[in-house]
């Protein structure tokens, strides 16, 4: 379910009854843009609109910064040692490592109940695709150590070799499921306890 209906189940189920929980969508949307001198109408009619408001950036500096200095105060190092946190696996144990990246026209999870459609293939490059024995729109079993899904093969020539990507946050009642069925729950506790998604590894297989 989206968002909104979200936390109207949410105020139900713990017996709020503020009417501010239970607005409608359309009024939501108008005191979102009221603020900023749009109505919703106009952002209808054009699909988007421009909004003039200042902005400052709240570093010391007052700059986006690449490097920093509170991270420094930390005594974190500006950038990951890629040595260090390297967990690739041997190319010979059939394992790609798998990004889970969101899908362009939604926000993460966001919009799936608006869009109505799924991209949940596994994408793979022609070399592993060759490795595996697999052709376009393979039935596959894409599985780890913490789950497996079924779903098909896209090959990519802008993979590379033992890369392959699936899109996150489909909904499971849209998609049947999702990609967290296989990523772990990792997290790298140097660089403020982020998550390590990226650093799952999958084996594809044909679906026989």
């Amino acid at each position: 379910m989206s968002n909104y209906e979200l936390m109207k189940e949410f105020a139900r189920y713990y017996g709020f009854s503020d009417p501010e929980l239970f607005e409608s969508e359309k009024r939501v949307a108008e005191n979102v843009l009221k603020p900023v001198g749009i109505t919703l109408e106009e952002l209808s009619r054009g699909g988007y609109a421009r909004i003039d408001r200042p902005f400052r950036i709240e570093t010391t500096s007052g700059k986006v910064e690449f490097v920093s200095q509170r991270r420094r105060l930390r005594g974190v190092p500006d950038f990951p040692d890629l040595e260090e946190f390297n967990t690739q696996k041997q190319n010979d144990d059939g394992m790609l490592r798998l990004l889970s990246v969101t899908y362009g026209d939604t926000i993460s999870s966001q919009y799936h109940n608006t869009l109505l459609k799924d991209e949940k293939r596994i994408f793979i490059s022609p070399k592993d695709a060759l490795k595996l024995g697999l052709n376009e729109g393979d039935e596959v079993i894409v599985f780890n150590e913490n789950g497996k899904v079924f779903t098909k093969v896209h090959i990519d020539n802008s993979l590379s070799e033992g890369c392959a990507f699936m899109y996150k946050a489909f909904w499971k009642s849209i998609a049947g499921f999702t990609v967290n069925e296989l990523t772990s729950d990792d997290v790298v506790k140097q660089f403020g306890f982020q998550a390590a998604y990226h650093s799952t590894y999958v084996k594809v297989e044909k679906k026989n």
